[in-house]
């Protein structure tokens, strides 16, 4: 799987077409997308993004080598993303 986010997969759309099925898109605020399906998160107030791409890779390989599921990983990582940038600085889980 590739993580990208918004900007970046604009900017790799020609890459992106060819591996469209294993490419997951954060979008911030709108949660992230994967194989043309939305996981939104429940908003909360953004205090600072420090550290949520990190958090949100690195949930997603924890959670995808625990469960072998991208679906319930993606979930997960939005989870922990969110509860890290309601939070000043780069905060630990």
């Amino acid at each position: 799987f590739v993580k990208m986010n918004e900007s970046e997969f604009a900017t790799n759309a020609s890459f992106a077409k060819d591996y469209e099925t294993k490419i997951i898109i954060t979008k911030g605020g709108d949660g992230s997308y994967y194989n043309n399906e939305h996981f939104p998160i429940t908003k909360k107030t953004k205090v600072d993004v420090s550290g949520a791409g990190d958090t949100f890779l690195a949930a997603l390989a924890f959670y995808f080598i625990t469960s072998h599921d991208i679906k319930i990983a993606i979930q997960k990582a939005n989870e922990l993303a969110c509860k890290v940038v309601s939070e000043r600085g780069v905060s630990v889980i």
